[in-house]
């Protein structure tokens, strides 16, 4: 019924919070946008994206551990400049250690947040209520006109 509208809605979503992550000098290893998916019915749409876009958003609580595997994958990539007498996996393991005991606060100085909502929130949704409304109005129309022409 609407999935045009929505396919449409969701590739041009999709597309731009890629666009607006590597913007704000957020990509890492990719994840986010390899892991950023949209699903449509002919009546809904869902955007999926990995679990860590949560923390990309608005920071992370301090308590459990994070997994350390993926904080490794990302010192390995260079992203961060450590000294030589350190290796990859005993940084990774401390920026765990200080990621369970501290958080993530969001805002800080390598992300000003929002990152996701800046782009959900830009009145991309309205445009789309929009159409889909317009479409209704005119099936709307398209019925009368077949009843009346029938009467």
């Amino acid at each position: 019924m609407y999935k045009k509208e929505l396919d449409s809605f969701g590739k041009q979503t999709t597309k731009d919070l890629v666009l607006n992550y590597i913007k704000m000098g957020l990509k890492a290893s990719g994840a986010f946008e390899s892991g950023l998916v949209y699903e449509t019915s002919d009546k809904s749409i869902e955007i999926k994206a990995p679990l860590h876009a949560r923390a990309m958003e608005t920071g992370r609580r301090k308590g459990s551990l994070p997994p350390v595997d993926d904080i490794l994958k990302w010192v390995k990539l260079g992203k961060i400049v450590k000294k030589d007498d350190i290796t990859d996996e005993q940084l990774a393991w401390a920026i765990a250690r200080k990621i369970q005991r501290d958080g993530i606060k969001v805002p800080n100085k390598h992300n000003v947040g929002k990152v996701i909502s800046s782009i959900l929130l830009d009145g991309r949704i309205a445009k789309l209520l929009e159409q889909i409304q317009k479409k209704e109005l005119n099936n709307v129309e398209v019925e009368i006109f077949k009843y009346y022409k029938n009467v």
